[in-house]
């Protein structure tokens, strides 16, 4: 970092400032895995006790292996990318139960005040029920369409609804709203 910023900027003290953030930067130590060294053999890793211990390392011992098979000549080097990305998956993880937990709250809230307003029908005994009569207003016809072999139709314009002039600076715009076949007078569209 010090040897991109000293081509652009200078102060007195600057190596050591750099150097200071550096080392207190969380980013820095995750993202910048290629510039550690390792400090001897790998350590093992803390094992958990809650009984999650062997889904735990099967999960580890993919992601070694994963890494293993792709970087084959330099797979040490990737240690702490396996770190932080299985730590990132268990946090992942967590939020997403913790979401789920919350939208199931929710849920459970607008339940109970449905609830509340919820009353139950009642029927006396030997009351009548109304049927539904089918009336002729009750029953759409709707028009035939003339489709062809894509399943496509044409559109005709059926009337004019109305006309209008838009007035630009350099020239007058006549307008037509033109009624089209098989659309309703709310579709009708302008057209120049």
């Amino acid at each position: 970092m010090y040897q991109d910023l000293k081509l652009m900027f200078w102060w007195s003290g600057m190596k050591k400032d750099i150097a200071d953030y550096v080392s207190r930067c969380l980013t820095c130590h995750k993202v910048k895995s290629e510039h550690k060294r390792l400090g001897g053999l790998p350590q093992p890793l803390e094992i958990p006790t809650d009984g999650q211990t062997k889904r735990t390392n099967q999960i580890l011992d993919d992601m070694l292996r994963a890494i293993a098979m792709e970087w084959q000549g330099s797979w040490d080097e990737q240690l702490d990318l396996v770190e932080f990305s299985y730590n990132n998956s268990y946090q992942m993880t967590e939020k997403v139960r913790l979401i789920r937990d919350r939208l199931k709250a929710a849920q459970d809230r607008q339940k109970s005040y449905a609830d509340l307003k919820r009353q139950p029908e009642e029927f006396i005994v030997g009351e009548r029920l109304k049927r539904y009569h089918v009336a002729a207003s009750h029953v759409l016809d709707p028009e035939p369409l003339d489709l062809d072999t894509s399943l496509s139709y044409s559109e005709q314009p059926v009337r004019i609804l109305d006309t209008k002039v838009r007035i630009t600076r350099r020239k007058d715009i006549f307008m037509v709203k033109v009624l089209w076949s098989n659309h309703e007078r709310e579709a009708a569209t302008w057209e120049t």
